[in-house]
């Protein structure tokens, strides 16, 4: 059996959304995460790195709050930044482990627990970028 760790075992665009509503508050200087980057996240869930980063970029209007860090970011473009602070967001998040625990989908852990006491061969795959 694979499994594929984004989405399946964790519920890594939950966690995805959020660090979104973290740039854009840390960006924004905001007291707290701006929970409409979490919805105009959810508008294009699953889609490529670059068009969710665009769409929350565009959604809120952040081209002049990114477009002075593209330097220090190394990026050609401002939607680069949010990609890249984001990114960094997300890194720390999930380097938690407790943060991995409690955003289990649990009938998947659960049906990977059964196939693993029954014998099955499981295996992880994922389309994400090794980390480091």
């Amino acid at each position: 059996m694979l499994f594929d760790l984004d989405g399946t075992l964790v519920q890594s665009e939950k966690l995805e959304a959020r660090s979104y509503a973290i740039a854009v508050q840390r960006l924004r200087g905001l007291a707290e995460p701006d929970d409409r980057a979490i919805e105009a996240y959810r508008e294009i869930v699953g889609a490529l790195r670059d068009v969710a980063s665009r769409h929350v970029m565009e959604s809120f209007d952040l081209v002049d709050d990114l477009t002075p860090l593209m330097t220090s970011h190394d990026a050609s473009e401002p939607w680069q930044v949010l990609s890249n602070l984001r990114k960094a967001i997300y890194d720390d998040i999930v380097s938690d482990p407790e943060v991995i625990r409690d955003n289990q989908w649990p009938h998947a852990i659960g049906m990977l627990r059964t196939a693993r006491e029954a014998g099955c061969k499981t295996a992880l795959a994922t389309m994400s970028y090794p980390l480091g």
